[in-house]
């Protein structure tokens, strides 16, 4: 099943399939998941999980997905430990088309294996009940215990540095949070301390910033679960460590790891989308809303973020960026100073037909979307004549390669042309 050569693999399946189905049939599933040839198999499939290369992983992942399709539920649940994780180690590392194959498989015995462990709810409610105060309680411990089991698991995956990782574990938290009919933020309450020490006990900033992102985001998910994990009081650290790593535009400060500068600022983007995606939430939460004197300054350096954010040339923080002010617009109404001190930086540059650039006109037209009602016509007139600027090849070749008025060279690029 680990050859690459495809008729291999689909011969070795149908082989795995026929030889499970040859043990179901003789023994029953009960007793052919008691085989100690289960054990191997289950052993070697969630070994090759944590292989580099993808077709040892598409192979376990495939051959643990046919385990749990012909097991019996006993024996799902009795390794359900294994499973999750083996599952969930697939998505790490996972860029090409067939890694994201094996990731869909992977989602879908993720979600089996959760679902046959959350079973036992209604198992243990069909349990005659005594009419004692004990079984009464009898039953809400097993409960308990089948919960704890599975968020043993899945908790740690909350600060994984690997969105699909985190992204998976987020949607198994809610599966449970649906079938035992409670909460996140209860069923995680007893892992916050150990999910979000470093985050609520001091800076982030000396910690590798794939670490970070996994802390930050696991923040951002606790803040925004109602009734929230943290407050915006615990997340101070964090929120000033997130607003000065969005206005790092260079990525130099961080070495380590990342192999060359284009890997540390796509590091750098990535961390800047989870800082903006907290502020979003700190914004959004109760605290912001009850103690509005208290948290104006930090809400107000948050806004700005976002204003200097719509001018990125990265997409991805754009469109959070983007997101998290057209949230706050739709809340309340924002103070004409702050607008005034947010758009300053951007009509003053528009003003200078020589620092016109793409993300400059980009993020004047987002802002047209979200604040229409806040410009008038003397903006377009503006427009119009830069328009009739650039129709001239001289002022185009000039500006090429021109010094403003500061005293910095400014080289308009190819692809603002």
């Amino acid at each position: 099943m680990c050859n690459e050569n495809r008729l291999w693999f689909k011969a070795a399946k149908a082989t795995l399939d026929s030889l499970l189905d040859l043990f179901v049939k003789l023994l029953g599933r009960d007793k052919a998941g008691k085989l100690p040839v289960l054990a191997e198999l289950l052993s070697k499939l969630s070994h090759c999980c944590y292989e580099d290369m993808w077709e040892p992983r598409h192979a376990g992942c495939m051959g643990l997905a046919a385990l749990c399709d012909k097991m019996s539920p006993s024996w799902v649940r009795t390794n359900q430990g294994e499973l999750i994780r083996a599952f969930m180690f697939t998505f790490r590392d996972s860029h090409s088309e067939f890694a994201a194959m094996t990731a869909d498989q992977a989602n879908k015995s993720l979600d089996k294996v959760v679902g046959i462990s959350c079973s036992q709810y209604n198992e243990a409610a069909q349990i005659p009940d005594s009419g004692s105060a004990t079984g009464s309680g009898t039953k809400k411990q097993d409960k308990m215990s089948i919960t704890r089991a599975l968020v043993t698991i899945l908790a740690p995956e909350l600060i994984s540095g690997i969105y699909a990782v985190r992204t998976c574990a987020h949607r198994l938290l809610g599966l449970v949070s649906e079938l035992s009919g409670t909460p996140v933020a209860s069923i995680l309450n007893p892992y916050r301390t150990r999910l979000l020490a470093p985050v609520l006990q001091q800076s982030l900033h000396a910690v590798p910033m794939s670490i970070r992102i996994g802390y930050i985001s696991a923040a951002t998910y606790c803040l925004s679960l109602r009734p929230p994990l943290v407050t915006v009081n615990d997340l101070l650290y964090l929120l000033h460590d997130a607003i000065a790593d969005v206005r790092d535009d260079t990525a130099q400060n961080y070495a380590g790891g990342i192999a060359g500068r284009t890997g540390r600022v796509q590091l750098l983007n990535r961390l800047q989308v989870e800082d903006i995606k907290l502020m979003s939430a700190a914004l959004a939460s109760e605290d912001m809303k009850k103690n509005p004197t208290e948290y104006q300054e930090l809400k107000n350096n948050l806004i700005r973020v976002f204003f200097r954010s719509l001018l990125s040339r990265t997409p991805e923080i754009v469109k959070v960026a983007k997101e998290g002010l057209k949230k706050v617009i739709d809340r309340e109404k924002l103070p004409k100073e702050l607008l005034q001190q947010c758009m300053r930086p951007i009509l003053l540059n528009l003003a200078d037909i020589r620092k016109l650039c793409m993300p400059l006109l980009g993020g004047l037209s987002r802002l047209l979307e979200l604040l229409s009602n806040c410009f008038n016509v003397t903006l377009g007139e503006k427009l119009l004549d830069h328009m009739r600027k650039f129709a001239d090849p001289e002022v185009l070749k000039k500006m090429r390669y021109d010094t403003l008025e500061n005293g910095v060279t400014s080289r308009m690029k190819p692809e603002d042309e």
